[in-house]
């Protein structure tokens, strides 16, 4: 079977060299090292991504005030904005990037002058129009807070790479992202002026470290066991007995550090994200060659690193159900509601008068896979499912 998430990148080979990895603090400052080098920042790294970005944001505004965040999004997102003492303004995208823009911004600044950051987000891995942000963010003197959670390697219009921009450059090594240790997230401040970052020094607990240990297995045998019909079970099983948790779960803390075995993980994929970033763009051209209705053409752009394949279609939950009955699973969406997932949509009062393309977005959208162990025969059966452009 075809897999878009579920520990879709891990063979059983890395999965268990993420169960008996080892680290020192040795490896803590080499994680620390690539990053600066790579992105020129003071670097502090944390048990969430989510708690990176809190940081950020807690920084760049003082703890207080509203920020900018995409119309399309993740909880996670809204979780650190207000763990960090904010308020998310949700501005609203434009349909052929999956992002926002200046006039985007200018209309939500209008509205909520409070606004005293700007997230932005590179949906999917598909880059914002950074000169555009940036002229916008410098004549109202608003900090711009780059989230690499999905764009990790990608590349602005302009050339420079997504992460050498902003202020504030958070990273994401939740799995399935670029940069996949299972768990964990970076923060580079790259702008003076800011206080420093707060330094993690709570040790994440064992229970949470084994979990993370036996995530990529267990999404393995999971996988193995689908054409049978027990892989849901099984990972239904899990989720109940709480050896994996759903990764939009669980608080913002800003005082767990970076486990020294995963940040061994996490710059050894650093170390090769360039290798990661060409391996998506092959995957991504074998799609274009199948001209597959629905996908957005600023995939294909030259800079683009997509951690998924964007493909907007009014029929998707037939599509979905369609794949799925031939074997690929793509019913993991990022994102079929403005803020994902479902269960805490409540939580957001999110202004769908607001955002109103992000909301006709997220009921069209569907994602294609593609990870390193997606090979050009997988691209070719997903096409064919999918159809091409009438």
């Amino acid at each position: 079977m075809i897999f878009q998430a579920m520990g879709a990148r891990y063979s059983l080979g890395r999965a268990l060299r993420v169960f008996f990895a080892t680290g020192t603090a040795a490896d803590t400052r080499r994680l620390k090292r690539e990053l600066f080098l790579r992105y020129e920042g003071e670097v502090t790294v944390y048990r969430k991504g989510r708690a990176a970005l809190a940081e950020a944001i807690r920084l760049a505004t003082g703890g207080t005030g509203e920020v900018a965040i995409s119309g399309l999004t993740c909880y996670s997102v809204v979780q650190a904005v207000e763990a960090a003492g904010c308020t998310p303004v949700y501005v609203d995208i434009n349909e052929e990037k999956l992002n926002f823009g200046e006039v985007e911004l200018t209309k939500a600044y209008k509205k909520h002058p409070a606004i005293r950051a700007i997230v932005i987000q590179n949906m999917l891995g598909i880059p914002a129009d950074i000169k555009a942000i940036e002229s916008f963010a410098r004549k109202h003197e608003l900090p711009i807070i780059e989230d690499l959670a999905h764009s990790a390697g990608s590349r602005y219009a302009d050339g420079r790479e997504v992460g050498t921009i902003g202020d504030f450059t958070m990273l994401s090594f939740g799995r399935d992202k670029a940069l996949d240790a299972v768990n964990g997230g970076a923060l580079i401040v790259r702008s003076t002026g800011y206080p420093r970052a707060h330094e993690p020094r709570r040790a994440v607990r064992l229970g949470d470290q084994i979990r993370d240990r036996i995530y990529p297995l267990l999404a393995w045998k999971a996988r193995k066991l689908y054409p049978i019909g027990l892989g849901r079970y099984l990972m239904a099983g899990a989720l109940k007995l709480k050896l994996v948790i759903r990764s939009a779960d669980g608080a913002v803390i800003v005082d767990e550090g970076l486990p020294r075995w995963q940040a061994r993980l996490a710059c050894d994929e650093l170390m090769r994200l360039d290798q990661t970033v060409r391996e998506r763009r092959s995957i991504v051209s074998c799609y274009e060659k199948h001209h597959i209705e629905g996908v957005l053409p600023a995939a294909f752009g030259s800079g683009v690193s997509l951690v998924r394949l964007p493909v907007l279609r009014d029929d998707r939950d037939a599509l979905v159900r369609r794949l799925s009955m031939a074997g690929i699973q793509a019913n993991d969406i990022w994102y079929d509601i403005p803020v994902s997932p479902q269960r805490f949509y409540n939580r957001t009062n999110f202004p769908t008068d607001e955002c109103p393309v992000a909301v006709r977005v997220a009921a069209q959208l569907m994602n294609l896979p593609t990870h390193r162990n997606i090979s050009t025969a997988d691209v070719k059966r997903i096409a064919e499912v999918l159809g091409e452009k009438r």
